[in-house]
């Protein structure tokens, strides 16, 4: 079986069509899902549709304990947390064995079943975990939702997170993470748990995995975004620190513009702009214009000539 490509997402945004349209363009044989509610129901474009649902089971007992230590509002950051205990009470009854998941705002460029054979050996191959990540199986997800609700649980630990928050230190250096965030908890619970972690965002075999499109993160920049440029199907950038032309597979647009890239990717096929006709009405019309015309007016130019 192709790896199944699963996202999560509370409410809808027309951004989320597009990303969920270029899993299924470029992953013809992986079934793609959804976790989501019943504003975001993307089946029309080939998505499986799976209700989650909100403060059930363990993710209502991480709800009791969580601490706000971040910058970002609340129901954002802890939504982030949250959404690996849904994640875990679908993988308890859809018999997956491995798997990705992805941000809403993670962009496949290629198909993951050529890439597959090289994570072999690894219990996760990521960037590092959130944005996109493989897992060899549903038990790593169990473990880290333990993990989540043990070290919420510990005092002694909320204290010491506080206090680092407080100061505005790195709480997981080099990473620059100065916020108590899942981006946190992962990276405690790859250092801790003895976890075989394959890191993505390096490249490796002329390949990567972006972390961040408005980041240089060792590549050449471009009116604010990493340089690409396509060549037969594929989307390369220059990597300064190896002088090397290196292939995306996947490009993560988070940020408000960012996430308005899609059509350079996609086009504006009529099922995908179909799928985004829905209450609210008004409101996603509005979106997707803005969608529209932020890409319209970046196409010329957007992509380089490719490198020699």
């Amino acid at each position: 079986m192709a790896l199944p490509l699963i996202f999560f997402h509370r409410g809808f945004e027309p951004y989320v069509a597009f990303t969920l349209w270029q899993a299924r363009q470029t992953n013809p044989r992986s079934p793609v899902y959804l976790l989501g509610d019943d504003s975001n129901d993307l089946s029309g474009i080939g998505v499986n549709h799976v209700p989650f649902r909100d403060g059930a089971g363990a993710a209502g007992e991480f709800i009791a304990a969580y601490r706000h230590l971040s910058g970002h509002e609340l129901a954002s950051e802890r939504l982030c947390f949250e959404r690996w205990f849904h994640l875990h009470e679908f993988l308890q009854t859809a018999g997956i064995n491995d798997f990705c998941f992805l941000d809403s705002d993670y962009f496949l460029l290629m198909d993951l079943e050529e890439l597959r054979p090289g994570w072999s050996g690894f219990d996760m191959a990521g960037v590092p975990a959130w944005a996109f990540c493989y897992f060899s199986g549903p038990g790593i997800v169990a473990r880290f939702c333990a993990f989540i609700l043990d070290r919420f649980r510990d005092e002694a630990q909320i204290r010491q997170w506080e206090a680092a928050y407080r100061a505005g230190g790195d709480l997981f250096p080099p990473e620059g993470i100065h916020n108590v965030s899942d981006m946190l908890l992962w990276m405690m619970f790859i250092r801790d748990g003895g976890i075989k972690h394959l890191d993505l965002r390096l490249p490796r075999d002329g390949l990567v995995f972006d972390s961040l499109i408005d980041g240089a993160q060792g590549f050449r920049m471009r009116r604010g975004f990493k340089e690409l440029s396509r060549r037969n199907g594929g989307f390369f950038g220059h990597h300064e620190t190896t002088s090397r032309e290196v292939r995306f597979a996947g490009l993560h647009l988070c940020g408000k513009y960012s996430k308005r890239l899609g059509p350079l990717f996609t086009g504006l096929p009529t099922l995908l702009l179909r799928a985004c006709v829905r209450p609210k009405y008004h409101r996603n019309l509005r979106r997707l214009a803005l969608i529209a015309l932020h890409s319209w007016r970046l196409k010329r130019g957007f992509f380089a000539e490719p490198h020699v």
